[in-house]
Formats: structure tokens, sequence, C-alpha cells
């Protein structure tokens, strides 16, 4: 009986190496079918003994060809350096995430085994400039990793940034492109504009208080992305609160996303209980339901740009799943920009004053509708693009991986298929050959600098990614993020709060799959200009 297990076994990784099952079944078969026919045959006098001693044989031998072949100098990525647990298992990719912290641990592995390291079985991070346009630069030669699909339902095609088909990916940003352009933005600033002056009336009434700014900036872009998506949806500034628990359930499936991306075969388990993602799925069908209810609206938010034109027959589902990306990518992301710029205002007095002082010599209007003139704000630009440098959105980066049979040329190494590679922000924006001196002080100097000996090589630097699946939104994000600091820093004298360390929200930074911010006490006054 044991020999047929390990013999079983082996086949078992054989199986495993050239199918690589994803589906329930036939995960289910691959761990009992071969101890499960051997019972059978075998027809013992206790046959469920003999089935868990068969199991535990099978099993043991199945993980043992698993481990000996990823440690083995057969593997495709035997050369390249990285933990030892990492190459076993992607195990120890969910481990190092627990604590949130995953992104500083990468830029440790970089420092310690060089600008190539294996951090899983089949996972490669590079930390480098010259790998980002071979490796982002075209979904023809490079294509999405499979855990981007981890959210798409049985039988279901996916959001824009779910879908693996460069061709439909294509098509799809087509009217996407359409939302973006100089005339739409246009059309978005009124529902800005409002959101903004909803923003410095509730800040006005709490003068003098304390109170969560972080959490204020995570209320007004997710009320303002629920405008822009589905034409009015949360209300959190006027309650105070996110009463349908919208974030909570985005941030929870974020992290189960994150569990399924490192391990995508855990995605069919997934799917067979209630979760997340699936009460996330449900919330956005029935805004969408609701938005494309309102046939006829004059108003223009993103809705009405997916509706028109080449994505006039897209289904409700569809829909559902785009603008609740955009709700995603567009609010937590913006919020935590203008919570670590705002931190990094308080820690830096001397850029606090320099910023006001540029943005003193600006007329803002009043109704904040038109802050077009804020794009040509040198030091407010270099204080977002700095912040975005120390505490990019997504900290560990896109993933990437060569299609099917074709391996793939990267910073001159070969890359076979299957191999999945990551570009990990955090620690490529800190890298000192790219950004120097003193790439973790947050200096906004540098990106002003002419003096030669201050490195900054933009080519290094893409937080909102790079290539055909670079973000959509930049414009409208940086927009947003300027207009907000400039009012703040115009109008309200604001500092921590009693009692408050402020080492605390570098602590309190969590990297799940996007940034996660902390609570940020601050106490606010209204300016006394003389």
């Amino acid at each position: 009986m044991y020999m047929e297990m390990v013999l079983a076994g082996l086949m078992a990784h054989t199986f495993s190496f050239q199918v690589n099952p994803r589906s329930v079944s036939t995960i289910t078969a691959v761990l009992i079918l071969g101890p499960t026919a051997i019972t059978i045959v075998e027809s013992p006098g206790h046959p469920l003994r003999f089935f868990f001693a068969a199991l535990a044989t099978y099993l043991s031998t199945l993980a043992a060809s698993i481990v000996a072949y990823r440690l083995s100098p057969f593997h495709p990525l035997a050369s390249y350096p990285g933990p030892l647990l990492a190459r076993v298992s992607a195990l120890w990719q969910l481990w190092t995430e627990l604590d949130g912290k995953q992104h500083i641990t990468y830029r440790r592995l970089h420092s310690q085994y060089g600008e190539i390291v294996r951090t899983g079985p089949n996972h490669l991070h590079f930390c480098s400039a010259s790998a980002i346009r071979p490796a982002l630069g075209s979904l023809n030669q490079w294509h999405r990793h499979e855990g981007y699909g981890v959210v798409v339902p049985p039988g279901g095609t996916g959001s824009i940034m779910t879908v693996l088909d460069p061709a439909t990916h294509k098509l799809r940003r087509r009217a996407w492109d359409r939302a973006f352009t100089a005339s739409a933005l246009n059309d978005y600033r009124p529902m800005l504009g409002a959101r903004l002056r909803q923003l410095r009336d509730i800040m006005d009434l709490r003068c003098g208080d304390t109170l969560d700014i972080s959490q204020w900036f995570k209320f007004f872009t997710f009320d303002f992305m629920g405008d822009f998506a589905f034409g009015s949806a949360f209300e959190c500034m006027a309650r105070a609160a996110d009463p349908e628990h919208f974030q909570r359930t985005i941030s929870r499936a974020l992290r189960l996303l994150e569990l399924c991306s490192k391990i995508p075969w855990v995605r069919a388990f997934v799917l067979l209980v209630p979760s997340p993602i699936e009460t996330l799925l449900r919330m956005s069908m029935d805004l969408a339901r609701s938005r494309k209810g309102m046939a006829g609206s004059p108003q223009k938010d993103l809705f009405h740009y997916l509706t028109s034109g080449d994505g006039g027959d897209l289904s409700v589902d569809i829909l559902s799943q785009d603008t609740l990306i955009a709700v995603i990518a567009g609010s937590d992301t913006t919020a935590a920009v203008l919570a670590n710029a705002l931190y990094n205002l308080l820690t830096t007095p001397l850029a606090f004053a320099q910023l006001r002082a540029e943005l003193d010599a600006i007329n803002l209007p009043d109704d904040l509708e038109d802050c077009d003139v804020l794009k040509n704000c040198k030091y407010l630009n270099a204080v977002i693009n700095e912040t975005m440098r120390l505490a990019p959105v997504i900290p560990n980066g896109p993933t990437r991986m060569p299609p099917p049979g074709q391996p793939v040329v990267i910073d001159g190494r070969v890359i076979t298929p299957d191999t999945i590679v990551f570009i990990p922000f955090y620690a490529l924006f800190r890298d000192e050959r790219y950004f120097s001196p003193d790439p973790d002080r947050f200096w906004p100097e540098r990106w002003l600098a002419s003096d030669e000996s201050v490195i900054l090589d933009h080519n290094a630097f893409i937080p909102f990614s790079y290539g055909p699946t670079a973000c959509v939104g930049r414009h409208l994000a940086l927009y947003e993020a300027r207009a907000v600091l400039a009012m703040l820093v115009q109008r309200y004298d604001v500092e921590f709060a009693p009692g408050y360390d402020p080492k605390q929200w570098l602590a309190d930074l969590k990297d799940h799959f996007i940034i996660e911010t902390g609570t940020l006490p601050v106490v606010m006054k209204r300016r006394v200009v003389d």
C-alpha cells in the first residue's frame, strides 16, 4: 500500500505541474482520489483506518516532491536569491503580510539580496527602473497575473481591472478613456466643488475640536467617488459615518483578494462560502441598477460614459464591477495621499510654511469649482509627489507574468511562463540609486532642485503604474488632492491633537494590497491673516 501511495503522490505532483488545477473538483481529486481508489481496491477490514494511513503517505509524498523540486537546481528560478521558506511555499508571503508590513520586508530583502529577489516558489521581485518598461509597457508581451481575476464570479466577465485578455482590455479601456478627457473632467467640477464646500463647512464647524482627519478624508473621497461613479450614493460626510459599512467591506475584500492572489487555487473555495467579495459585488450591483434606472439623467458621471459609445452594450454586471473599481481606486487611495501629505507637512513645519506661502499668492474661487491654477503650483506638486514616493498607494506594485509557453526577457534575464513578476513601488521609490540624498526623508525640494548632487530619476517614479493598465484617473486624482490640500493649508492652522505621538502614524500604515491608514487626530483652527 505504501509504495502505491508514494507512486501516486509523485504522479499527482506531475499532474498538478502540468495542469495547474484551479477548480474545486480538480483540486479535491488531486488530494484524495488516489487514497480513495487504493482503499476501494484493497478492501481492508478497517477501511477508514486504511484510508487515513494511505492519505497520510500520499500527501506526505506529494508535499515532499513539491518541496524537493522547488529547492532543486532544476527549478527555473533556482539561480535567484531569496529566503529559503519563500522558495518552498507561497504561505511565506501570507505570513509576511499578516502584520501589514510586507512592503518593508521586501525592501529589506532587496537590501540583502540585490535588485532581483525570489519571494515565492514562482515569484520574483524586480527593484529596478529598467524593468518597468519591459514588464509593464505592453499587455501583449506580458500578461496580467491570474490573481487579478479572483473577484470575478463564475461565468462572469469581470471589471476592467480583472480582464486578463489584452484585446478585451483594450476595447474596454476606450470607454474609460472617454470618461477622463479634458472635457469630461470639466463635467465633474461641479460635483467635486460641492463636496469640497461640504468638507470646508464641516471643518469650520469643528474648529477647535479633535478630529480624525484621516477618517474625514475617507468620508470626503468616498462621497465624491459615489457621485462620480453612481451619481450619488453614500453621504458619509453628512452622517459622519459609513452606515452601509461599504468602506469596511472593501477593506476586508482587499485582504481576501491579497490571499487569493498569493495562492490562486484558494479562490475556488472562497467562492463556495459567503465572503466580503461577494457582499461587495452585491452592494455594487444594487447601486448600478439604481443608477441605470436614472435613464436620461443630465448628469455626466462615469456611468454615463461607460454606457455611451462603445460601452453602450455593457451588462449591468460589468457596469457594477467597473464602477466599483472606480470607487475602490479613487477613494481610499486618494484619502491616503491626503492624510500622508498632511502628516508630512505637520512633521516638517518648514515645508508647511513654504507651501502656505506659495498658496497665499493664489486666489481660489469661493465655490472651489475651478482649481486649475493649482496645477502650476510647483511646491504643491512637489509635496504630493514626495508623499506618493514615500507612501505609494499600492506599496507592493503591480504583477505580471509571461504569456503561456512564451518566455520573456526582462533586465537581461529570461523569465519562464508561470513566473509572477512584481515591481515593488515602496522599495523602488526609496532606492538611493534613483532618489538621493536621504531617500527616506520627506524633502519636497528634491523635485525642484537643479543641483547635480541630487539624484531624481523620473523613470523610476510611477505612482500611477505604467503602460496600458496605468491609472486612467490620475489627472482627476491629482486635481482632487491639490484642491483639498490647498483649501486646508490656506484656510486653517493645523496641529496634532494633544498627547498624540506622530510616530504612531507610521506604525499604523499597513500594506493590504492598497495602503491602509490609521487615525490621525488633529486640531484645526481658522487661520487669522494679518
